[in-house]
């Protein structure tokens, strides 16, 4: 079995662009975090650490998000597009 090490060092970076991506980066956190059984702290630690350019800037305006369920729901709005036409 892959270590999660492994899986979180290869996780890429989220630095924004489309909608499947911000889906895929929180599947692929809490993917990796099933492996280890994470809490949630460890999921948002992870989340953090991986949030990169515009996005970390995003979040650094937003440290009031300080549990993982409230991260993962702001990102999920914040870079989820919609069409509300």
């Amino acid at each position: 079995m892959i270590c999660y090490r492994e899986c979180l060092l290869n996780l890429e970076k989220f630095n924004g662009g489309e909608e499947y991506k911000i889906l895929q980066f929180i599947n692929n956190i809490e993917r990796i975090g099933k492996m280890i059984d994470a809490n949630d702290n460890l999921l948002y630690c992870m989340c953090m650490a991986k949030l990169d350019g515009e996005e970390k800037r995003w979040y650094e305006d937003n440290l009031s998000l300080i549990q993982w369920k409230q991260l993962k729901s702001a990102l999920l709005e914040r870079f989820t597009t919609s069409d509300s036409s």
